[in-house]
C-alpha cells in the first residue's frame, strides 16, 4: 500500500465488509504470458534483429497506405490486429482487450523506467566534479494502440454485449466500441 488514503480506504472497507463476506486485499494478479497476433507501427521500416545481431537492413519500401484500401485505413496509426477464423466469443474479445491493456501498461512502465534512468545522477569520473542531473518533465504516457478485431463473420453476441456501433465514415461491417480511452474496433 503506497498511500495513506489507500491504507485507510482498504482498512475501512475490510471492517465494513468482513461481516458480510470474504475480503481479500493486496492480491497479486499474475497471468500467463499472452501473445498479440500483430502489432503495427506505421512508418517504421527498420526491423529489429534477434538478440545480439544488431539491426537488420531496412525492409523493402512499403506501398502507400491508400493503395492498401481498407487495410491501409486500419493501420494508419499504431494498432494491434487480432484475427479470428470464426466469429470470436465474448471471452475471446476480453482476452484481446486484456492483451491491449497489458501491452500498454508494459510500455508505460518502460517509459517511466527510462525517465528515471535519464534523471539518475552521473557518477563522477576520477578527478572531475559530479555532474548534476537536469530536471526534466515527466514523460507523457505512450498512446494506447487501437485494437482491431478481424472476424470472418459478425459475432452477434459480442456486438450487443460490448455495445459496438457502426463506425461513422467507415464501410458497412466496421464497428467501434464506445470507450474512447480503450479504442476497440471490429471488422
Amino acid at each position: 500500500m503506497h498511500f495513506r488514503f489507500d491504507h485507510f480506504f482498504k482498512k475501512l472497507l475490510r471492517a465494513l465488509l468482513s461481516a458480510v463476506g470474504r475480503v481479500d486485499a493486496e492480491l497479486e494478479v499474475a497471468v500467463d504470458a499472452q501473445r498479440i497476433d500483430l502489432l503495427f507501427t506505421p512508418g517504421l521500416r527498420v526491423r529489429p534483429c534477434r538478440r545480439g545481431a544488431g539491426r537488420a537492413p531496412a525492409a523493402p519500401a512499403a506501398p502507400d497506405l491508400e493503395a492498401l484500401g481498407l487495410l491501409g485505413r486500419i493501420v494508419a496509426s499504431c494498432c494491434i490486429l487480432e484475427a479470428f477464423h470464426a466469429p470470436p466469443s465474448v471471452e475471446e474479445i476480453r482476452g484481446c482487450m486484456r492483451k491491449q491493456l497489458n501491452w500498454h501498461h508494459s510500455q508505460v512502465l518502460r517509459a517511466k523506467q527510462r525517465a528515471r534512468a535519464s534523471r539518475a545522477p552521473l557518477r563522477p569520473k576520477v578527478g572531475r566534479a559530479p555532474q548534476r542531473a537536469t530536471a526534466q518533465a515527466a514523460p507523457s504516457p505512450p498512446p494506447i494502440p487501437v485494437l482491431w478485431i478481424l472476424s470472418s463473420g459478425r459475432p452477434e453476441g459480442v456486438v450487443e454485449r460490448f455495445a459496438f456501433q457502426p463506425f461513422e465514415g467507415w464501410p458497412a461491417g466496421v464497428y467501434t466500441a464506445p470507450l474512447a480511452e480503450v479504442p476497440v474496433r471490429l471488422v
